[in-house]
């Protein structure tokens, strides 16, 4: 029988499966050349048809250049809308208690992140003297959507060595440090418990801080990328590089399209030259688009 007429299960599962599509298209890359999926599960979940692991989500991120802020955001929404569709069918008769679901130390990071909103995101990338980023430090104000929210999750990646264990995160203030782990491609996930739990009525905003340890020994890529969501109103990134390994030329970039990262840059995207191998750039107001520093080292 043809399937050609069966339908995404949410709009949420079409948005997702869309992304991953255009991805894998635009690497030139077809449904049977992906070894670690049958083509039939791979046009499934590209159709909405089934709901993806977060193992493909970062198969396709790290071999396809995939956005995977975007992806997960997609990812977020699917996990959400459909955990919320499924306790409302359990709880038909009993309309009273149609709260979000509980989200526990255990839940899958895009459930916990589905709680809240980042409003303001500062990070700083210190480059050592062989250009390896050895060091990040995030700081994040979030925003609950839900009522008692008290954990919050982070996730990175060094695109340069995709090795499990060479990144490792530590707590900084506003936050304690429950669970990390890292896949096979490079992806350290952490789950983090907030000292009081926020609502989203909250007229105090919430800080919490993390920073990165790196042990690899490969040099960045010259690009830092982040997906930004529209709840974003600040997005700040800092490049801190040392000698000799310092830049030539740096520039920001902002687009909807990821390849907005390898377009060639227009004059006034340059940022001044910094002696010191100090770069910064705050974007404001993120609607969806792809923005970051990308540099050149010769």
């Amino acid at each position: 029988m043809s399937g050609s007429n069966r339908q995404p299960h949410s709009d949420e599962h079409y948005r997702l499966g869309q992304a991953l599509r255009a991805y894998r298209t635009a690497a030139g890359v077809t449904t049977r050349g992906i070894p670690e999926y049958s083509s039939g599960h791979i046009s499934n979940v590209e159709n909405g048809h089934v709901t993806p692991s977060r193992e493909f989500i970062e198969l396709y991120a790290l071999r396809f250049g995939g956005e995977h802020g975007r992806l997960l955001d997609e990812f977020a929404r699917l996990k959400s809308t459909t955990e919320q569709r499924r306790r409302a069918h359990r709880i038909s008769a009993k309309p009273s208690m149609s709260d979000p679901p509980a989200i526990t130390e255990s839940s899958d990071i895009s459930v916990i992140r589905s709680a809240y909103q980042v409003r303001d995101y500062e990070i700083v990338y210190r480059l050592d003297a062989q250009g390896v980023i050895r060091e990040t430090h995030a700081i994040r104000r979030i925003q609950a959507i839900h009522p008692g929210v008290s954990l919050a999750s982070a996730m990175f990646n060094y695109p340069a060595d995709t090795n499990p264990d060479t990144i490792t995160l530590h707590a900084g203030t506003g936050c304690e440090l429950v669970r990390s782990e890292s896949s096979i491609r490079g992806y350290l996930t952490a789950v983090l418990r907030l000292p009081r739990e926020l609502n989203p009525s909250d007229d105090r905003p919430h800080w919490l801080s993390y920073s990165i340890k790196n042990t690899s020994q490969i040099p960045a890529h010259p690009v830092i990328s982040y997906y930004g969501r529209p709840s974003v109103g600040r997005y700040a990134v800092r490049l801190c590089f040392t000698e000799p390994a310092l830049p030539r030329r740096v520039w920001r970039f902002r687009g909807s399209e990821p390849t907005i990262a390898d377009a060639a840059p227009l004059p006034e995207q340059y940022l001044e030259h910094s002696p010191a191998g100090f770069y910064h750039w705050d974007f404001h107001n993120l609607d969806r688009e792809h923005v970051g520093l990308a540099w050149s080292w010769h």
